[in-house]
């Protein structure tokens, strides 16, 4: 049983019946708010996820679907996105200093006002893929 809480670590925003959430999924969850410092989340589905606002310092997102993920205000800072599916995502504020995106599928991605600093995006697929 897995429990994800907020960022102040007060209120359990999710109850899991998983030992996991890499490759987990899900899909449309709503995830803002959470704390998800250095969690692995490698290969799972977040399509259409809200993690607004959410804490995914270090985390691990290798080839996860985040396909119209609500990623404003996120702080991805040091996390692993490459080769994630970031097709539609929105990413108005996200923290994404040192993050790496090597051939992470950023086309029709909304990136803005994100801070970018230190970001790897080698042969990241930004525009049709």
């Amino acid at each position: 049983m897995l429990e994800i809480y907020d960022r102040r670590g007060f209120d359990c925003l999710l109850n899991l019946d998983l030992t996991t959430l890499r490759g987990a999924r899900l899909s449309g969850v709503n995830l803002a708010n959470a704390n998800l410092v250095q969690i692995d989340l490698s290969g799972a589905d977040l399509s259409g996820a809200n993690l607004r606002d959410a804490d995914l310092r270090l985390a691990c997102l290798r080839t996860a679907n985040l396909e119209g993920a609500d990623l404003n205000g996120a702080d991805l800072s040091g996390s692993d996105l490459s080769g994630a599916r970031l097709r539609g995502a929105k990413w108005l504020g996200a923290k994404l200093a040192g993050a790496n995106l090597q051939g992470a599928q950023l086309d029709e991605a909304g990136i803005k006002m994100a801070d970018l600093s230190g970001v790897d995006l080698t042969v990241a697929l930004i525009g049709d893929a």
